[in-house]
This record gives structure tokens, sequence and C-alpha cells, in this order.
């Protein structure tokens, strides 16, 4: 089993926290994201496995308008987090 860490974000003005699972798969390590607001999840539907491969997150989906900034939000707060564990 992978480790579960909490990571605050700010969206909106508003703080949040996202749990962020770190799994191995197929020698990266892949991130599957969970906010801890229904509303803010439900928007952020499809958009939440990230990998973090040579030192550098990605992720191959799409999104546009309020789902748009709110990946890019939580690809910041995890982006920041991985800087300051890597």
């Amino acid at each position: 089993m992978g480790r579960i860490v909490s990571i605050p974000i700010v969206y909106k003005n508003n703080e949040y926290y996202l749990l962020a699972k770190f799994s191995e798969v197929s020698g990266s390590t892949e991130l599957r994201v969970t906010i801890m607001n229904g509303d803010l999840e439900n928007l952020l539907y499809g958009n939440h496995i990230f990998k973090y491969e040579g030192g550098r997150l990605i992720s191959n989906t799409p999104a546009k308008g309020y789902a748009a900034e709110l990946k890019a939000e939580v690809m910041r707060a995890l982006e920041e987090f991985l800087s300051t564990t890597a």
C-alpha cells in the first residue's frame, strides 16, 4: 500500500485539503488526489491522477474552465510538496 498525505491548497481565496495517495506503477510514481470538499471533488472528476517522473509532475488529461483552474492549483500544491520531500 502506498503512502497517503494531506496537502493544503488555496482555491478562490479559500483553503481546502487534498489527500494524495502515492503508488509505484510501472516504474514511476502515481498520485491519486481526492479533495476534501464535495463540490471541488466533483469539479476535479476525471483530472485526479498524476504521474511523477524524472522530477516532473505530469497529467495527460486536459481540463477546461474552472476545472482547469482547480487542476492548476492542485498541481502547484503537489509540486510544492514534492519539492520539499524529494
